[in-house]
């Protein structure tokens, strides 16, 4: 549901007014429902304290008149009718009780009976199986699994439930933390806490996500599936080597656990131990073959470790089984881009924007391939679109200022390569890129200033300088010279 409405000067969401009505007609149920069950407690408690009636004393019983012999006459009797219903009746439908309502409410909304009860638990004196057993109704009628999370999986949100299934989380997630607070541990079942955990780490609340993993390992040691998601959660919070720890017990417990490999990799690429990474990636796969997730991770280890040729073969992969995956086509553009395919790079990038057209860096990597195929007007319109998604991106900028470049307008392409620096002053690339157009302009003072601070950044552009003709017109000049001189290898 799209658009908006002005609301006392102010635009609202539609959604926003379907989500406000929705736990507006929720808030009034559960009022009703408090309602007529406190008219109802009322009613029992007047009728236990009324007085039973005095008995009277028994009169004579009155005896039934005798029948008389008097002779009816058969005129007088009225003709016999059957099955005549009149025209415009109209029965009245029998009255709704108080108990009618109160059923009807908790048919429509199981969890209100439930929330009730946990909302009075103590002056309804409910039993600690009691509460346990509301706890576990409520959780179990939310969509929301107990199941176990991978590193990716919060990037889904087929997962994440409706408005009112969030309501529910929060209220027995502070239910929870009381009962637990009183009694100084961990009270409910496990799989209560990992439904919580999962809800945190689907809103990307992992310290909270970590706070009930390590309560369902508390109570269940032995559950490969809070270890995992507790590694998981772990691993995002920063703490990678307690990450490592909880894969490495899930993993002894059960060595067939696939999630628990690819999260133990996804942990140690994160700290660049790309070899081990791959070592557990590997093992993941031999478990689960069509684990798309892995082989696009496993991809990213190879390109970090520069097996370009291996890194496309995972990202082809990843593509064919999960096709709707806009990053496996961008892994994959990456990784022809890298090998010199331009042309296919660029329909991969295709691919990846045609999924996910608010990925500013497919933009940008589709840019960079047309510049290489010299389709530089089309490369603008790319950068044009990156920069239209975070203006804030340097390298869009300069890709922008090459592709003006390449088209003759030097002042522009300067212009776009200063905006990059002003941005990433340590941009080392943008930097060399204005000491050439200055160069070909016979801007000699900028020329060299630039250059400078480029080779400050980065000696290898000493080198390039060296040896790129757009420095032709500035080659002779000493303070080029010494500069090119003050980078030479001594001896």
């Amino acid at each position: 549901m799209n658009g908006s409405i002005d609301l006392f000067g102010h635009s609202i969401g539609i959604e926003h007014l379907y989500y406000a009505g929705a736990l507006l007609a929720v808030i009034i149920i559960l009022l009703i429902y408090r309602a007529t069950r406190k008219k109802k407690m009322e009613e029992e408690t007047d009728e236990s304290q009324v007085a039973e009636p005095k008995q009277q004393k028994s009169a004579e019983p009155v005896s039934e008149p005798e029948q008389t012999d008097v002779p009816v006459k058969a005129e007088a009797l009225p003709e016999p009718v059957k099955n005549i219903v009149p025209v415009n009746s109209n029965p009245k439908p029998p009255e709704l009780t108080e108990d009618r309502r109160l059923s009807a409410v908790i048919r429509l909304f199981p969890q209100i009976e439930h929330i009730e009860r946990l909302e009075n638990y103590e002056s309804l004196y409910l039993s600690a199986e009691e509460i346990k057993k509301s706890v576990s109704a409520l959780l179990h009628s939310v969509r929301m699994t107990d199941g176990a999370i991978d590193p990716r999986s919060d990037e889904k949100n087929d997962n994440i439930g409706d408005d009112l299934d969030h309501r529910v989380l929060l209220f027995v997630s502070e239910c929870i933390e009381k009962i637990d607070s009183r009694y100084g541990k961990p009270v409910f079942d496990y799989k209560d806490y990992l439904i919580l955990g999962n809800a945190g780490f689907y809103a990307k609340k992992y310290e909270k996500a970590v706070e009930y993993y390590d309560k369902a390992v508390k109570v269940r040691p032995d559950s490969i599936y809070a270890l995992n998601n507790l590694g998981v959660a772990l691993d995002d919070v920063g703490r990678s080597d307690d990450a490592l720890s909880s894969f490495d017990a899930a993993i002894e417990i059960s060595s067939s656990f696939a999630e628990a490999w690819y999260g133990k990799g996804y942990a140690l690429a994160g700290l660049e131990r790309f070899e081990e990474a791959a070592v557990c990636y590997d093992k993941a796969l031999e478990i689960k073959a069509l684990y798309a997730d892995v082989w696009y991770d496993r991809g990213v280890a190879m390109s970090s470790l520069g097996r370009h040729e291996d890194a496309l073969k995972c990202f082809e992969t990843a593509a064919i089984l999960q096709p709707a995956d806009a990053k496996a086509w961008h892994g994959k553009a990456i990784a022809l881009s890298v090998l010199g395919h331009h042309e296919e790079a660029y329909k991969s990038y295709d691919s990846a924007i045609n999924i996910k057209s608010d990925d500013g860096e497919a933009w940008y990597g589709k840019g960079i391939a047309l510049n290489y195929l010299e389709s530089y007007e089309e490369a603008l319109r790319c950068f044009d679109f990156a920069l239209a998604i975070d203006s804030g991106d340097a390298k869009s900028w300069f890709g922008r200022g090459t592709s003006l470049r390449s088209l003759g307008l030097l002042e522009e392409a300067l212009q776009n390569f200063d905006r990059a620096v002003s941005i990433d002053p340590l941009y080392a690339k943008a930097w060399f890129a204005m000491a050439r157009i200055c160069s070909k302009k016979r801007d000699r003072e900028k020329a060299v200033s630039y250059l400078t601070k480029a080779v400050a950044i980065d000696r290898k552009h000493a080198e390039k300088a060296a040896v790129n003709e757009d420095f032709r017109y500035i080659r002779e000049d000493d303070e080029f010279k010494n500069l090119l001189r003050a980078i030479e290898p001594e001896g």
